[in-house]
């Protein structure tokens, strides 16, 4: 970048060095049109004595007529026709001088015009220039294809450098006043003409400084990424094995053999120390330890049991007493169960209530109970459909023999009528039909389709 930079300057400093020295020429020609300009004043000076001397003397010679000889006034006419001749020799060479500075100034003029136009030429190429450039680069920032847009834009810089070596060639077919200024102007064709592949190469080199950039951000990005997602690894590496050593850590703490001396039984620790002095988890369970380290069985620590094994009990009753789901025994607890008051039963449960108006699955099977809690049997209807509960109260499903007819009950317990059961036909009562014609199909004495 700051190679292109440096380039560029020096050619737009050779550039202008070369648009310089035209005008320094214009410059010297100017101060030679000067100095004829003021030669020609002492010519005209001079001039103006001339004739000043010859009028002094004219009057001279008319004075001196009178008084002098023939002799005397031919030798002043002669010096008066040489004074006159001096005169003229000298308006002569001014008239040349001031012939030439005409001509200086003139051809100076020309140069200028000259100069002028293809300094505008130029400038107008190099605007024209600018502006494709200018419309390369927003077409460029445009479009969504740099390789379209690059293949665009040079064929716009290529038609507009087309066009500037035609109007280059044009210039130089245009005849000069000054060959100085042909040459600035070549020099300042040429140093345009490096210019230009200065700006070139610079453009090309701002692309791949923007390439790089672009390749560095993603890579910092790509670093950023990957150094985060390691970092995140790592942490979750670092975690999992702060948590395997905390794990390893309490396995040995917490893991061991149980080892048995005499009838009695304590715990041994991986690490070689021993369970004791209050409660321990070992395999899920719960052990109680004295001080000495020994199991306790067999007994009541507190609120809680352990039994034969050691191992706390949990939901379940030791003897009158119910321990719940954490081994705690529940005061006032009752063993759910079925009662019988005035010969009839009910269900009680854990904590005293029961169910009512409703059904309950007690043990596997399903009973229903009326509004003041009491076990039904028989046939009953509920919602509008018929149930049967056997003399234990159990709801039955699948065949049943109910004083001496069949009937089906599905898998919810509720009676079907009117439908086929297999080779079977239930009636609208939920009977099944027997010696009957079905439709076009007859049922036997046992209710069986008859084929």
């Amino acid at each position: 970048m700051v190679d292109a930079n440096g380039n560029r300057n020096t050619v737009c400093q050779e550039a202008q060095k070369a648009t310089e020295t035209p005008k320094a020429e214009m410059d010297a020609a100017k101060a030679v049109v000067d100095e004829k300009a003021k030669a020609v004043e002492t010519e005209q000076g001079k001039v103006d004595t001339a004739k000043a001397d010859l009028t002094a003397k004219q009057e001279a010679v008319g004075t001196a007529k009178a008084e002098v000889t023939k002799a005397t006034y031919n030798a002043y006419h002669k010096e008066t026709i040489a004074a006159e001749a001096a005169v003229q020799s000298k308006q002569n060479l001014l008239k040349e001088k001031t012939t030439q500075q005409s001509n200086a100034i003139a051809a100076v003029s020309q140069a200028e015009a000259t100069y002028n136009q293809k300094k505008t030429a130029t400038a107008n190429v190099l605007n024209r220039y600018n502006k494709a450039d200018a419309d390369y680069t927003a077409k460029k920032k445009d479009t969504t294809s740099k390789k379209s847009a690059y293949e665009s834009a040079k064929k716009v810089a290529d038609q507009k450098e087309s066009g500037y070596n035609q109007i280059v060639a044009a210039q130089k077919n245009v005849s000069t006043a000054k060959s100085g200024v042909t040459s600035a102007q070549n020099a300042v064709n040429e140093k345009q003409t490096a210019q230009n592949s200065a700006n070139t190469i610079l453009s090309q080199r701002n692309t791949e400084l923007n390439n790089a950039r672009n390749q560095h951000s993603n890579a910092v990005k790509a670093y950023n990424s990957a150094k985060s997602t390691l970092d995140s690894k790592k942490a979750a590496c670092d975690a999992v094995y702060q948590r395997y050593k905390n794990a390893l850590a309490e396995y040995n703490s917490n893991t061991g053999a149980w080892v048995q001396s005499g009838s009695d039984w304590w715990y041994q620790y991986n690490d070689g120390s021993y369970a004791k002095s209050g409660w321990k988890e070992i395999n899920n369970d719960w052990y109680c330890f004295n001080d000495a380290g020994w199991m306790i069985k067999n007994n009541w620590i507190g609120n809680y049991y352990v039994d034969d094994s050691g191992r706390m009990l949990t939901n379940t009753w030791v003897g009158d007493y119910y321990v719940g789901d954490d081994g705690h025994w529940i005061p006032g607890y009752t063993a759910p169960g079925w009662k019988q008051t005035n010969g009839r039963w009910w269900y009680q449960h854990s904590d005293g209530s029961y169910t009512r108006n409703g059904w309950e699955q007690i043990e596997g099977q399903w009973y229903l109970f009326d509004g003041s809690g009491y076990m039904l049997t028989g046939w009953q209807n509920v919602g509008g459909t018929w149930y049967y509960m056997n003399g234990s109260g159990v709801m039955c499903t699948g065949w049943q023999l109910i004083n001496g007819t069949w009937y089906y009950m599905n898998g919810s317990g509720a009676m079907l009528t009117n439908q086929w059961v297999g080779d079977y036909y239930v009636t609208g009562s939920g009977a099944m039909a027997t010696n009957t014609w079905i439709g076009n199909y007859y049922v036997g004495a046992d209710g069986k389709w008859v084929r």
